[in-house]
């Protein structure tokens, strides 16, 4: 199997790792903004998930194993309701 050369055009690495290094890179520049950062990184939990938050996944994800609720890929931009 011939391999895309595009392949080689990528930059390497997964992006959550490179976020990681520039966060830790500019924290030791500025470690006085350490309090004031928020980590949206995957696998960063300290909480389960609150229970109206979770009672509503679970109810949309039900709804979409239904014929009548069930909605495929919405709109690039978000659902038009959740937008207003």
């Amino acid at each position: 199997v011939a391999r895309n050369p595009n392949f080689a055009k990528l930059a390497g690495g997964y992006l959550f790792p490179e976020i990681g290094r520039r966060r830790n890179a500019y924290l030791e520049e500025n470690p006085e903004m350490a309090s004031r950062i928020i980590s949206l990184g995957i696998g960063d939990t300290t909480m389960p998930i609150p229970e109206h938050i979770l009672s509503g996944l679970v109810d949309g994800a039900t709804k979409l194993g239904t014929k009548e609720g069930y909605s495929g890929y919405g709109a690039a931009e978000g659902l038009e309701e959740l937008r207003q």
